[in-house]
């Protein structure tokens, strides 16, 4: 037995592929604002990376990557904004839905 084979090396963190596109037509940079304060926590500053206001105003998506520990903060953060259908959200190629309590 060698002995890199005697301890378990810590597993990964899973990482999961968010998509977003900003819905709404009203005040599109207001939605971003607030969506960028949501990616900055959860993804850090690089998840930000290509959100502008240019790319909102034409409907572009934005993907960036987040780790499966501060998933559940991410949608916590845009929650109010989904269900107001300012934006709409997919983890993993799943739709992101309100739910009301």
């Amino acid at each position: 037995m060698s002995s890199t084979r005697r301890f378990k090396q810590a597993p990964r963190p899973r990482r999961r592929l968010v998509v977003v596109r900003i819905t709404d037509t009203r005040r599109p940079k207001d939605a971003r604002w607030l969506l960028q304060q949501a990616v900055v926590r959860a993804g850090g500053f690089n998840a930000c990376r290509g959100l502008t206001d240019r790319s909102v105003r034409l409907g572009r998506r934005h993907a960036f990557w987040v780790r499966d520990t501060l998933t559940k903060r991410f949608l916590h953060d845009i929650g109010g904004m989904v269900v107001d259908r300012r934006l709409i959200a997919t983890v993993d190629g799943n739709l992101v839905r309100a739910v009301r309590r």
